[in-house]
């Protein structure tokens, strides 16, 4: 089998097994679907370099279903008075917004999908900011009130007019900005079926940019911003380059889907694809189903190609975003440094990426950036610093962010830190004895772990990577996690609000080793992921390793902690779709402290799990070797302190 169909070898005559593979072929060329397991279908679908590929749908939730949240459809055009309020205790509003309710956008296919349009009320045309999400435009299956804290934001920091990870219409359309909530192809109401990512979307994006930029109301002057999935939509999006697209900022996110988020180190993993796709409603349409994708293609193909944004066509002005600890924190760096523009931006947070976008200062700070852009303000953003970077001290006081050119830091001096098993430890000198620890990989809670203590301050900030020797006892693969933690002059475990525990983690499956030589980034080894080299028993092999970027201080007598393990999918709280959001029942915004009736859009039950789960590659014990011509080291990036 592979990638769900039977693949037959011919040989002489041509056999009916063929004949029903290319009817097969034939089928899915022309757009029709087959069954697939489950309720599963495949479908054709165009990707780039003109072709189709088979692409595994499911069926779409109902619009009804709880967990989507969907308040149904009402094309109107509203005037949102200020100092009203969307729910309770939400930010009232600023200044009078014209809203305009599920708005049709035709694409170039012919394809309707919907949008909400939030723009001042006095007539005029004005930039706009495009935020594009699959989550939904109002209220939508993922919003601030499912997580634990809401994220660290009070009820009231934003209005409830934006999207999950978009921006706040109560902020941007007081500085003379519209808002631009597009559902964007299958999801809610807008026709079509679900897809992510790749040369569907780039296109789609493509026109709703076009689509924008000639509305009455709009310049023709249109950026794009928003966090995680949506700036995924905007590097593939910017690839296209439509003309009217002048500026984008993404916060966090990737634009590799492949290796930052479904199948990173080579260890296929459609578990958090799996959560943030399940509550996805559409009327008539079909979800792409990226966990079993995920699952039935763990190599490089042209699917996943597909779905790696052409960052060297992205040429325009880039105000982004990234933090350390953010889900695919690899993939924000990633981007920002492949992208082709020369005026790109880059600002280092700490903490999650949803807290940093509706920060006060940070809002003033994108709308400076948009500003000079979009509305060709002389405000003085071209001198702002290229890179402004934040570091974390894990237990002492944040330091001040401080400017540079690129990331990592030009002044970065890429250190080994070599690995012994002798004692454990980590040091800057090279072992000549060959030494070697295991451990069970049966067991979850099984690992080692490897110290260095610190002599003098020392601060780590850029790309690790650890270069290890290893071998499976009694198997013929190994998946592996790895972790950095900072620990006190006593050996505890230093952690905070900004970083938690872990400074860099990383992961890989052994016979995914081979290295993509074809992009080097120093300290950040990229795996080609293109087929498969299983292990012989007990034969080391090495392992290159790409941690997330990291930025830490670390004091004296202080300890750097390598931690290494057998990969277990982390067990994720699921929170998308459960809160019970009240909205007005007989218009958008009301007075504060007023009596009005409420539309309950209930949640739903927490997810058990994900849909599918990929089998995991450990047996017996996985054999680390150090010393003599086992130089297994941690590469970390040392930046020299004044």
């Amino acid at each position: 089998m592979s990638g769900g169909f039977t693949v037959f070898k011919i040989s002489g005559k041509i056999r009916s097994a063929a004949f029903a593979l290319m009817t097969l072929s034939l089928l899915l060329l022309s757009g029709a679907a087959v069954s697939a397991a489950g309720a599963d279908r495949a479908v054709a679908t165009a990707i780039y370099g003109g072709s189709r590929f088979p692409v595994y749908c499911r069926p779409a939730l109902p619009l009804n279903s709880p967990g989507a949240r969907y308040p149904g459809y009402r094309a109107e055009k509203a005037l949102l008075r200020a100092g009203t309020v969307r729910g309770e205790s939400t930010l009232p509003l600023s200044c009078d917004i014209m809203f305009e309710r599920d708005v049709p956008v035709r694409l170039r296919d012919g394809t309707i999908i919907y949008a909400d349009v939030f723009r001042p009320a006095d007539e005029g045309r004005y930039p706009a900011i495009l935020c594009v999400s699959p989550f939904g435009k109002e209220v939508g299956n993922i919003v601030l009130d499912d997580f634990p804290d809401r994220l660290g934001l009070s009820r009231n920091a934003t209005s409830g007019l934006e999207r999950f990870g978009g921006l706040d219409p109560a902020y941007w359309v007081l500085q003379g900005y519209a808002v631009v909530n597009p559902d964007p192809r299958g999801v809610g109401s807008s026709h079509g079926s679900v897809g992510f990512f790749g040369r569907q979307t780039a296109e789609d994006g493509y026109d709703m940019v076009e689509w924008v930029a000639v509305q009455p109301w709009s310049n023709g002057r249109v950026g794009m911003a928003g966090a995680f999935w949506l700036s995924a939509y905007q590097w593939f999006t910017a690839a296209e380059q439509p003309p009217h697209l002048e500026a984008i900022a993404p916060w966090g996110g990737f634009a590799d889907f492949y290796r930052d988020v479904g199948t990173r180190g080579g260890i296929p993993s459609p578990e958090w694809a799996g959560l943030c796709t399940a509550r996805i409603a559409s009327r008539s349409g079909l979800v792409e189903n990226l966990p079993q994708m995920i699952v039935r293609y763990p190599f490089v193909n042209a699917y996943w190609k597909d779905k790696e944004a052409r960052l060297d066509d992205v040429t325009l002005p880039i105000y982004a975003a990234a933090g350390y600890n953010d889900p695919s924190a690899g993939g924000a760096f990633d981007a920002y440094s492949r992208a082709a523009s020369r005026e790109k931006w880059l600002r280092v947070y700490t903490g999650n990426g949803i807290a940093d976008l509706y920060n006060p200062l940070n809002q003033a700070d994108l709308t400076k950036f948009f500003d000079y852009y979009l509305k060709d303000m002389n405000n003085g953003w071209e001198s702002t610093p290229r890179v402004r970077l934040s570091v974390c001290d894990a237990g002492h006081e944040m330091p001040p962010r401080r400017a540079g050119s690129v990331f990592p830091p030009a002044s970065v001096q890429n250190t080994c830190l070599y690995l012994d098993a002798a004692d454990n430890s980590l040091s800057m000198n090279r072992g000549y004895e060959v030494h070697s620890v295991s451990y069970s990989s049966d067991d979850e809670r099984s690992s080692v772990s490897f110290v260095h203590t610190f002599e003098h301050d020392t601060e780590l900030t850029g790309y690790m990577s650890l270069h290890l020797w290893a071998a499976a006892a009694d198997h013929d693969d190994m998946d592996l996690a790895v972790t950095v933690e900072k620990l006190d002059v006593n050996g505890r475990v230093l952690s905070n609000d900004a970083t938690g525990s872990v400074i860099a983690d990383g992961r890989i499956r052994a016979s995914c080793r081979a290295v993509d030589d074809s992009r080097i980034v120093p300290g950040r080894p990229r795996l080609s992921c293109s087929a498969e080299q299983k292990l012989m028993p007990e034969v080391p092999v090495v392992l290159d390793i790409a941690l997330s970027p990291a930025g830490m201080v670390f004091h004296a007598g202080e300890k750097l902690r390598l931690t290494i393990m057998p990969y277990r999918p982390r067990e994720r709280s699921v929170p998308f779709g459960t809160a019970e959001v009240k909205v007005p029942r007989d218009s958008f915004t009301v007075s504060p402290g007023s009596s009005y009736d409420v539309v309950p859009l209930a949640g739903a039950a927490p997810l058990d799990g994900p849909e599918v789960s990929a089998a995991l590659q450990n047996m017996g014990a996985h054999i680390i070797y150090t010393g003599g011509e086992y130089d297994s080291y941690l590469q970390v990036p040392v930046i020299p302190m004044q």
